[in-house]
């Protein structure tokens, strides 16, 4: 991918933040800047520049040597979307993505098993991934100035957490945006008492989930993981193909109709979804 060179200021901060070799002066003929990862740099920093989502995932792509780095930060830019590649940068204990426009981000963080500190400030994310509760050494998240509405209850995992910011979240509702715990153990309390309420109707089975066509074998592999509930993101054995494949279908199946009651608050839920997200 290239870059137009029509800001000097872009020019030198990209000057700075790659190596020499693969940082090319402007061509009269086109104007253009081609840019490339450093690939012996095990500090990574991107601030302020005119880079959009299909732009970074390309960088991310074509870096032959994602495990060399440790710290990469991400700011000032256009990109909405963390792209899964990331999940190959195995070994980053830092990782800022603050000041962006970021509102989803892919289960693949997952396999970033030696971060520590993630700073996902002051972006627009809405949603936030069950796999994040499985980064067993992160100790500081920084989730301020988002559109977050919902804490996954697999944040109870995190046995390093010692620092969460939730501030700055008004759309939060559980727990709830007036309410916020202040401290890493009030969150875990929170956390803790909600995962312990159950669906009235977890015995049944409702007439419109079956089907009457034979369904395939991926069909069959796919149901038999989400019933089960087999923790399939840390089996070696699922190929990577498949966990995505999975992780969409059980965010399809949260959102699907299907009536729940609350054994806390006796309310009825249409969808799996509304009962996670709901606040009693």
């Amino acid at each position: 991918k290239t870059y137009r060179t029509n800001s000097i200021g872009m020019f030198q901060a990209l000057k700075n933040f790659f190596s020499p070799t693969t940082a090319a002066t402007p061509d009269d003929n086109n104007n253009n800047i081609p840019i490339q990862l450093a690939e012996d740099r095990d500090v990574v920093s991107l601030t302020d520049i005119a880079l959009n989502t299909e732009e970074f995932e390309e960088l991310l792509r074509k870096h032959s040597n994602p495990k060399i780095i440790s710290r990469l930060t991400l700011k000032g830019t256009q990109v909405s979307v963390l792209p899964p590649v990331i999940g190959k940068f195995v070994s980053i204990t830092k990782l800022n993505l603050s000041r962006n426009q970021i509102s989803l981000l892919p289960w693949s963080i997952f396999y970033l098993q030696e971060l520590e500190e993630f700073d996902l400030s002051n972006n627009y994310i809405v949603e936030l991934p069950k796999t994040l509760g499985y980064l067993k050494k992160l100790k500081i998240f920084d989730l301020r100035d988002n559109q977050i509405q919902f804490i996954p209850s697999e944040f109870i995992l995190l046995e390093s957490l010692s620092a969460v910011f939730l501030e700055g979240n008004p759309t939060l509702k559980s727990p709830p945006a007036n309410d916020i715990p202040t401290d890493v153990q009030g969150l875990r309390a929170y956390l803790s008492h909600r995962h312990n309420r159950s669906d009235a109707f977890i015995s049944c089975r409702y007439y419109y989930t079956y089907k009457s066509h034979i369904p395939s074998l991926l069909d069959l592999t796919v149901r038999c993981i989400m019933e089960y509930k087999l923790e399939y993101l840390s089996c070696l054995w699922v190929p990577p193909n498949l966990k995505h494949h999975i992780h969409k279908e059980e965010n399809d199946k949260e959102a699907q109709l299907h009536v729940m009651k609350c054994t806390v608050c006796n309310n009825y839920f249409s969808s799996k979804k509304n009962f996670e997200v709901h606040h009693c």
